[in-house]
């Protein structure tokens, strides 16, 4: 059922994150929510991105050549077809149209579909990218925890997580590790509202959690007691030890996190017997076999018999 007005009645003094719930949403409903997640996309320096979200093509082509040294993070241990699989899944404008209809004709699908086949390579590579020797930078990666944010940030770095390249420049996304939804025939809706509630907003729920989680104000205190724990970890370390592998944060770093999470605009999913098909037929392509418009035809037929088949 549409979560949308148990969100607004229900659930709105409890501080959740409305970017996710907003990403959530299909076609202006809300069936599902995460109730644990990952922030997904590139990390990178915030100092080479230019106050940006995301990439255009362009734009992330030339941040690969310069930042990168060419060395494309989409690449690293991801095969063209995954990658692709990934642009779709970030950005399902791409082939859904704003009723929910399948069409991959679009300027944006095709677009992707030609990134993909000039500069992704066909197997993947292993060569790691960093700055300044953090290993986390300028690669395709996920934010998990504020103990992995506290790790990537390495005392001084000021970075961000940005979306993939596109024609709308979107931000990162959301991988959702467990969601929680009401069924349309469940036996006791009022029950069933309470229970989503007590799952999304009892903090003893996600004590040991190893994701993100729909609550800021569950997320604030995690992040609170692991950062008192660092700093108390740092006020013993000896001097070897401090700025080299224990940092010292305020209470403003929780806030950067937060907004960190805060940019996140999308949800990665994607139909995955529509996927099945795309993975099938793209490799034609992109071996040069067929042409795209040759392809998406074959796609858009398959896409559309599975659709029946729903119906």
């Amino acid at each position: 059922m549409d979560l949308s007005d148990f969100i607004d009645n229900d659930l709105s003094g409890e501080h959740l994150f409305e970017n996710v719930i907003n990403a959530s949403r299909s076609n202006g409903h809300v069936y599902q929510l995460p109730t644990s997640f990952y922030i997904v996309g590139i990390i990178a320096e915030s100092e080479n991105i230019q106050n940006q979200s995301g990439f255009t093509f362009a734009n992330y082509i030339n941040y690969v050549d310069t930042v990168c040294n060419g060395n494309n993070p989409l690449s690293i241990e991801n095969d063209r077809i995954t990658v692709l699989s990934d642009f779709l899944a970030s950005n399902p404008s791409a082939y859904l149209d704003k009723h929910g209809n399948i069409n991959f004709d679009t300027a944006m699908f095709t677009d992707i579909a030609e990134y993909c086949c000039d500069n992704i390579a066909e197997n993947p590579t292993n060569v790691y990218n960093s700055s300044n020797g953090n290993p986390y930078m300028n690669n395709y990666s996920a934010l998990q925890t504020f103990e992995h944010y506290m790790q990537m940030k390495r005392g001084y770095f000021d970075f961000g997580i940005y979306g993939l390249p596109s024609n709308n420049v979107s931000g990162p996304s959301i991988s959702a590790n467990g969601s929680i939804g009401i069924a349309a025939c469940a036996g006791d809706i009022d029950g069933a509202k309470s229970f989503v509630k007590f799952i999304l907003t009892t903090p003893e729920i996600y004590q040991n959690s190893n994701s993100i989680v729909l609550s800021e104000d569950i997320t604030r205190s995690i992040a609170t007691t692991y950062l008192n724990w660092n700093n108390e970890m740092y006020s013993t370390a000896d001097d070897i030890e401090r700025n080299m592998s224990v940092f010292e944060y305020d209470e403003s770093l929780i806030d950067d996190y937060v907004n960190l999470i805060k940019t996140a605009d999308s949800v990665l999913s994607i139909d995955p017997n529509i996927l099945v098909i795309v993975r099938e037929e793209m490799p034609v392509y992109f071996a040069g076999q067929k042409s795209l418009h040759a392809v998406i035809l074959i796609i858009n037929d398959r896409a559309q018999t599975v659709v029946d088949e729903y119906n």
